[in-house]
């Protein structure tokens, strides 16, 4: 089974869907989550019943919802989440934060979020490593103002990575928006 993620937020235009199909069948994608497609209603309901799956399920954006300020509170509600169940359960896409200062390239030093690295050690996750390009988001401006981040990531709990342990996180090539697509092969 293959599990993919990307934020894309121009998953309104032609050619975004249609890279998506192309995805879907060069990489056997069985799950496909698009993150801040910043479309909703019947748009985004006409792009996901062409995408090829045999489900789909759409969350309407709300303005820009997401982002810095309501990163504490994502990682207030998983911890509950953790607390409340023992089930294996694996968390991957975009989570805006780097763990450590080798996460970024360009830019002003920043040695990771502490909030983010406290609530990965908190919840005892494991960040499932990828195969790929180092880094999942860029700036794309000039030479001189380039930043480069790891900022998408897949992690699970230790029950998901014992039931999973051939599982597999990988980056795909950059296309034509700011973060890489990266998907995880469960090993079967």
């Amino acid at each position: 089974m293959i599990v993919a993620t990307w934020n894309v937020r121009g998953a309104g235009k032609v050619k975004c869907a249609s890279t998506i199909k192309d995805f879907k069948k060069v990489y056997a994608i069985d799950v496909f989550a698009v993150l801040e497609p910043r479309i909703s209603g019947s748009k985004a309901l006409n792009v996901a019943t062409n995408l090829g799956f045999s489900h789909y399920h759409i969350v309407d954006a709300t303005g820009f919802s997401g982002g810095v300020w309501i990163r504490e509170s994502l990682w207030t509600y998983f911890d509950g989440l953790a607390k409340a169940s023992n089930l294996p359960w694996l968390v991957m896409g975009d989570f805006n934060d780097i763990s450590c200062a080798s996460e970024k390239c360009g830019g002003n030093f920043d040695s990771g979020g502490s909030a983010f690295v406290d609530w990965i050690s908190r919840n005892q996750l494991i960040d499932l490593g990828f195969s790929g390009s180092k880094f999942t988001w860029c700036n794309k401006r000039n030479a001189e103002g380039i930043i480069w981040k790891r900022i998408d990531r897949g992690l699970s709990n230790i029950a998901w990575r014992l039931m999973f342990p051939e599982a597999h996180l990988s980056h795909l090539p950059a296309l034509i928006l700011d973060h890489r697509l990266h998907h995880v092969s469960l090993g079967f």
